[in-house]
């Protein structure tokens, strides 16, 4: 799971991207709700909010790729509970010890987060951007159809990458 690359981000909502068409595709496996945007909105998104990822262009990913990557990010979360250099090789003591309680707190609340999955080409290698976030019952944006886009958004929101051609 060393490729993994797992972005937290603390805070409040900073901004909700306006309606998009056409409506994302909604996965739904039992274990999480989740919604892939559509390639061209992919690209829009990810050009706008994460120009820092580099990305060459999107790629709508399956619904089997989707699953897949819930499955290893929630797999690789269990594993950086236990041990949190798994998640952060790099970080120092001081970004060790206030990463690990987020971790626990994610792990807490996972059945509560909804995903939306973008498909995006870095190094013309393709990646899964995956953006967790827990609606509050006063949210009234549409995740279907309007990408949720937080900064600061502490364990409530936060992004991972997933390779599917590495598995992690």
């Amino acid at each position: 799971m060393r490729g993994v690359a797992l972005l937290v981000c603390l805070g409040l909502i900073l901004s909700v991207k306006a309606e998009a068409e056409p409506a994302f595709t909604s996965v739904h496996d039992g274990q999480f709700v989740g919604y892939i945007l559509p390639k061209a909105a992919g690209e829009t998104e990810m050009r706008q909010w994460y120009s820092e990822l580099h990305s060459e262009g999107s790629w709508q990913p399956t619904n089997d790729q989707v699953v897949e990557a819930e499955k290893a990010i929630h797999r690789f979360l269990e594993a950086a509970k236990r041990d949190i250099r798994i998640a952060f090789p790099n970080g120092s003591k001081r970004e060790l010890s206030w990463n690990a309680p987020q971790i626990a707190n994610i792990l807490k609340q996972y059945d509560r987060y909804q995903i939306q999955f973008v498909g995006i080409t870095v190094h013309g290698q393709r990646e899964i951007f995956c953006n967790y976030f827990i609606r509050s019952p006063s949210d009234s944006s549409d995740p279907a159809r309007a990408f949720v886009m937080v900064f600061d958004g502490g364990s409530f929101y936060w992004q991972i990458i997933y390779v599917p051609a590495t598995k992690s």
